[in-house]
């Protein structure tokens, strides 16, 4: 379970580091409550037929890092990145992936530090979340709770941007 943690922030940090590659604002990397979950927050997605290249970037990134560091990514990892991704004419998810190994693979070290700096976050809380910040986000009446693993400030500063 350890192993598919740090997994998830793998996958976290490569949609991350890719944000900040194409000016795409974060505003940190998070846990949703329910269901446990890690996720970086971005501005809402438009519908798929309207996504830039940089936002397609953005969904294939977090598969990407997973290759880089793993050698293998997980499907069941990427499932709402390809449903936001869609399937346009123009492109697919994995040409994209492949566009981002280009973008991330002399990132590796940054990939893995930041993976390990969010794992290392969810390890020393010992399943006991109480303790992280809480942030809410959503549109209309559609709110979720977050707890901040790190928030857009230490974000920046993790990345150097």
């Amino acid at each position: 379970m350890e192993d598919d943690w740090f997994r998830a922030f793998v996958h976290e940090s490569g949609h991350a580091i890719m944000g900040a590659k194409q000016m795409i604002r974060c505003y940190g990397v998070f846990l949703i409550q329910q269901p446990l979950k890690a996720c970086v927050l971005a501005d809402p997605l438009p519908p798929p037929s309207e996504l830039s290249n940089e936002l397609r970037l953005y969904l294939a990134a977090g598969s990407e890092a997973e290759l880089i560091i793993f050698k293998n990514a997980d499907p069941a990892g990427s499932a709402q990145d390809r449903k936001f991704f869609g399937n346009p004419s123009i492109t697919t998810f994995e040409e994209k992936r492949d566009e981002a190994e280009a973008l991330l693979f002399d990132k590796k070290s940054l990939i893995e530090g930041l993976g390990s700096r969010l794992h290392e976050i969810y390890k020393q809380s010992g399943g006991d979340f109480s303790h992280l910040r809480v942030q809410r986000a959503g549109m209309g009446d559609n709110f979720t709770d977050y707890w901040v693993l790190l928030s857009e400030e230490e974000l920046k500063s993790e990345l150097l941007v």
